[in-house]
């Protein structure tokens, strides 16, 4: 199945990405905005995405979170299990998140992947992730 990559700022980019990836067939990998994470609070960012999961009836999806260069946002993320990090840091800290990582089964992502659809750019959200998702390789 064809992963494709989004940029979700609020709970209705979320549920849209999940319901168009579930209704067209491609494997969603959610990035958080890094306002998300820094404004909302790292709990309610991953509550948020959990809830836009479970309206949506799809659990088939990766969810990317953007701690933008908030390291205590980075480490309540990775105190979850499973769960993926980015976080924009110097080489020691990110040594330590990356221990730190390990134990959970998580992962610091050092970048971001290039092609991601910002879902703040778009009005017909679901019509843009399909036509995206259909323009995607892979």
């Amino acid at each position: 199945m064809k992963r494709c990559f989004f940029i979700v700022h609020n709970f209705r980019h979320a549920c849209a990405v999940l319901t168009s990836a579930k209704e067209n067939g491609f494997f969603p990998v959610l990035i958080t905005a890094p306002q998300v994470v820094v404004c909302l609070g790292a709990a309610a960012a991953a509550a948020m995405i959990d809830e836009a999961a479970r309206k949506t009836a799809n659990n088939a999806f990766d969810v990317v979170f953007d701690a933008a260069n908030n390291v205590g946002a980075a480490m309540a993320l990775l105190r979850r299990k499973d769960t993926t990090v980015f976080i924009e840091t110097n080489g020691d800290i990110l040594k330590k998140l990356d221990a730190f990582a390990s134990e959970t089964n998580s992962k610091v992502l050092k970048c971001l992947p290039a092609a991601a659809l910002d879902m703040a750019q778009h009005f017909h959200l679901e019509s843009a992730c399909r036509d995206f998702a259909a323009k995607t390789e892979g």
